[in-house]
């Protein structure tokens, strides 16, 4: 499965996933702060695949030497052309070779 051509890139989150205020009547930090919040993926790399019968991701991150290791399967959910929800499977690097992606890059 490939993205169509005209297939454009977005985001979003719900309002409640990004309200300022954190500290008051005890909300704490949001998923977009804490997620958006640093370099984590810097140097990680996406390989297009399909994943139960839509587009998808592996997602590759750099080990201590800077070769690029599974770390991340995404399944997209596309609406319209745009992405509606990405659904990230961490954990899933020993899966890599069921949906053809290499070991390494």
């Amino acid at each position: 499965m490939s993205l169509p051509k005209d297939f454009l890139w977005g985001g979003a989150v719900a309002a409640n996933q990004c309200e300022g205020a954190y500290l008051e009547d005890g909300k704490g930090l949001s998923v977009a702060a804490v997620m958006t919040a640093g370099d984590a993926c810097a140097g990680d790399r996406l390989v297009p695949v399909a994943i139960n019968g839509t587009a998808g991701f592996g997602q590759y991150r750099p080990d201590e030497t800077g070769v690029l290791r599974p770390f991340a399967l995404l399944a997209l959910e596309l609406r319209e052309h745009q992405v509606a929800h990405i659904l990230t499977f961490l954990g899933s690097g020993s899966r890599f070779a069921e949906f053809g992606l290499a070991d390494r890059l």
